[in-house]
C-alpha cells in the first residue's frame, strides 16, 4: 500500500492507493478510520483534516467479508499547518548582559506550541519570550524546538555572536588637577611679565 499525503489551504489532503496482496477473492471491501472520528469504505479515498494533531490512520481490506489486510500509519497534521517559526535574535548581544530572545509564529491556526531553547553550557529555557545571559563572547550556538503535545514540530539551529564585556572608561581628570594647570598658566604669566620689565628697565 502506498500512502500519499498532500495538504492544500491549511488543510491535510490523504489520497490512499491500497493494494492487498493477499486478497485474492473477487469481492474486496475496505474500511478507513482515519483518526478524527470519519471513515470511509472507498477503495481510493480523500480526506481533509481541519483541526490540527497527528492522527492514526487505520486500513482493513477484507475479501468475502474476512479480514485479508490490516495497516496503521500516523498522519502529522501539525507540521503543515505551521506557514513560519521566525526567531528574534537582538542585534548587539554583550558577554554577561541579558539578551531577549523569542519567537513569531505564523498559522491560521491556534496551535498553542511549546518552545525550548537549548543554549551554550547545557543550559535549557522554556517558553516563546526568554531572557539569557550568555557567558561566553565570541560565536555561541542555539537552538530552537517547538512541540505540539509534548512532540517536537520544528527545530531551527543558529550562530549568535557575543560581543566581549566592555572596556571601562577612563577616569576623568579631577579638580584638584584641573586648579593645577590653571595656577600654572598664571605663574608662567607673572613671569614673562617680570622678564619684561626688566629688559625694559635695562
Amino acid at each position: 500500500m502506498i500512502l500519499k499525503r498532500n495538504f492544500c489551504i491549511g488543510f491535510m489532503l490523504l489520497s490512499a492507493f491500497t493494494n492487498a496482496p493477499n486478497a485474492v477473492a473477487n469481492q474486496l471491501t475496505y474500511q478507513w478510520e482515519f483518526g478524527d472520528g470519519n471513515i470511509s469504505t472507498e477503495e481510493n479515498p480523500n480526506h481533509q483534516y481541519t483541526t490540527p494533531d497527528f492522527y492514526t490512520v487505520t486500513l482493513k481490506a477484507f475479501a468475502d467479508q474476512d479480514l485479508s489486510y490490516s495497516k496503521q500509519y500516523e498522519v502529522d497534521a501539525v507540521t503543515p499547518a505551521i506557514k513560519s517559526l521566525t526567531l528574534n535574535i537582538p542585534k548587539r548581544i554583550e558577554q554577561g548582559k541579558s539578551a531577549l530572545l523569542s519567537v513569531k509564529l505564523e498559522s491560521d491556526y491556534n496551535l498553542n506550541l511549546d518552545y525550548k531553547w537549548t543554549l551554550p553550557n547545557d543550559k535549557v529555557a522554556n517558553g516563546s519570550n526568554s531572557e539569557v545571559v550568555f557567558e561566553n563572547s565570541g560565536e555561541n550556538k542555539i537552538a530552537l524546538t517547538a512541540y505540539f503535545k509534548e512532540r517536537p514540530v520544528s527545530e531551527q539551529n543558529i550562530t549568535v555572536n557575543v560581543l566581549g564585556a566592555s572596556e571601562p572608561d577612563p577616569t576623568p581628570p579631577s579638580q584638584g588637577e584641573d586648579s593645577s594647570s590653571g595656577s600654572l598658566f598664571w605663574i608662567c604669566f607673572m613671569l614673562m611679565g617680570v622678564i619684561w620689565a626688566r629688559q625694559k628697565v635695562e
